[in-house]
């Protein structure tokens, strides 16, 4: 199955909050710096992409996280049978790199700083 630059870049951004769930302290700090780097780097996406995949598959932790949000991001969309309304989840980036997204659970949460440019997440629209 091959995803495009963008799904890779978005697994990225959204994988670092999870990051010390899935690893050790020390492996976690060192991937999500690793990560960072790389989605605020000058190069072209298709040389990055490829580079951000080998972060995301050295560890199988991370490899069973990628497979599911991958998969999701593939799938199609096909709502239920009756009347239903749609389960909003804002989603927040970082403004100053686009290096890392966070999903609110709850209206109770409160978004993080940004770990890479330490400043306050914002809003994005979402269809």
């Amino acid at each position: 199955m091959l995803f495009t630059d963008e799904e890779i870049f978005e697994a990225a951004r959204t994988i670092r909050v999870s990051l010390p769930e899935l690893l050790n302290a020390q492996t976690a700090q060192t991937c999500d710096r690793q990560l960072s780097d790389l989605l605020n780097s000058d190069d072209e996406a298709g040389e990055v992409a490829p580079q951000i995949l080998e972060v995301l598959t050295a560890h199988d932790e991370i490899k069973v996280w990628l497979a599911n949000f991958l998969g999701e991001a593939q799938k199609g969309f096909s709502p239920l049978a009756g009347e239903g309304s749609p389960v909003l989840a804002d989603k927040f980036v970082c403004p100053v790199g686009n290096d890392y997204t966070w999903k609110q659970r709850t209206s109770a949460q409160q978004p993080p700083l940004c770990p890479t440019h330490q400043v306050p997440l914002i809003p994005v629209n979402q269809p």
